[in-house]
């Protein structure tokens, strides 16, 4: 990692937050180092404030309680999970720091709107919807911007190829019930999702004249979407895809789907601290579901297999990031599996539409058009 470019982007970040008095944006991509950036920016103040410091995880509180302490700063903090805010008299705050900014709630934001303090959002993963939402709710604009191939490029983080795998929905084995409680059905994976997508079409279409069958659309959607998670041919490629390479860790949409795939899980279920473990390289195979998102710091770590990617950027960027600590000569692989001709299709390509095409591989082949 260079770090000699990363210090004096940070110093050019932080001034820039002085200048702009504390209220905007850093979109920094993930590795720069986004809590120094912002304390730098504090520490330029020759006056001791009463700083808040809000996020949406008690982990990450846990991290700037620890960095506060390295910097022994002047200023008065109190900390809040984002989930709280609506608790804090900000008569008594001067100023806020709102980590993963793009995780905000509407109820968040109308509080934080009230609030009128200056609000440095910082985030490593923010999409243009979340990024027009900031602005209109809050009035955040970006301060500062550094791209995550501007990363790649500054040996700040490790350059990455995305490879998507399709697999179709089963058709052989009749396991899945479906239908209604008047004609109960029993099939396959893909009859159980043709019906439920048949009628959330149909109910999508009937909504529009008729606002409360929304939640019958819903349950539908529901239905298809648990086919999709639940998927057999899913399982059997991300246990093959695990086979081929030395550490992996393993996001899937369901706690079940974890434990299925990988001897090795760790979710809200879990009896054991298996991601600990993992880091300590006690083994090499972990299935998680959301738990490590972020937070995961494992230079030995360059494969991810994402067995169920959501439809949002942010989740996307924040998953691949576990592997793309900076190493010389060495690249983050990661493998997303795919069921063609249904709604995940759709979702993987909102999720990676940051993702330039030069980076996404389908079966070894690259994407990008001559």
């Amino acid at each position: 990692m260079n770090i000699d470019i990363r210090n004096r982007l940070q110093e050019h970040a932080a001034q820039l937050t002085y200048n702009a008095k504390y209220h905007g944006i850093l979109d920094l991509s993930p590795r720069f180092g986004k809590s120094r950036t912002a304390l730098l920016a504090f520490e330029k103040l020759n006056k001791s404030i009463r700083l808040l410091i809000a996020a949406p995880f008690n982990t990450i509180l846990e991290s700037w309680k620890k960095e506060i302490e390295i910097w022994n700063s002047k200023h008065h903090i109190t900390y809040c999970n984002t989930r709280s805010i609506d608790n804090i008299d900000f008569s008594v705050i001067d100023a806020i720091i709102l980590d993963e900014c793009h995780y905000l709630s509407d109820f968040q934001n109308d509080i934080l709107k009230l609030c009128n303090k200056p609000i440095l959002g910082l985030t490593g993963s923010l999409s243009d919807d979340n990024r027009k939402n900031l602005k209109k709710t809050l009035n955040l604009k970006p301060i500062y911007v550094y791209s995550i191939e501007e990363a790649i490029e500054d040996k700040i983080i490790s350059d990455f190829t995305i490879n998507l795998h399709y697999v179709e929905l089963d058709n052989k084995e009749k396991v899945i019930t479906y239908g209604s409680k008047k004609n109960p059905l029993i099939g396959t994976e893909l009859q159980a999702y043709q019906w439920a997508t048949s009628n959330f079409e149909r109910f999508k279409y009937m909504s529009y004249s008729n606002p409360a069958l929304s939640n019958v659309k819903m349950k539908y959607a529901g239905d298809r979407s648990r086919i999709i998670y639940n998927s057999i041919n899913k399982i059997k490629k991300t246990k093959q895809l695990s086979k081929n390479r030395k550490k992996t860790l393993i996001f899937t949409g369901l706690t079940k789907v974890a434990d299925l795939v990988c001897i090795n899980s760790f979710h809200s279920k879990s009896s054991e601290n298996n991601l600990e473990k993992f880091i300590n390289n006690e083994f090499n195979k972990l299935a998680v579901v959301n738990m490590a998102n972020m937070g995961i710091t494992d230079k030995k770590l360059k494969h991810i297999i994402i067995n169920q990617l959501q439809s949002k950027e942010e989740n996307s960027i924040q998953r691949m990031m576990r592997a793309m600590n900076f190493e010389e000569g060495k690249e983050a692989i990661i493998d997303v599996i795919v069921v063609k001709d249904t709604v995940d299709e759709d979702w993987v390509n909102k999720a990676l539409k940051w993702v330039k095409p030069d980076k996404i591989k389908i079966n070894g082949v690259n994407t990008k058009k001559n």
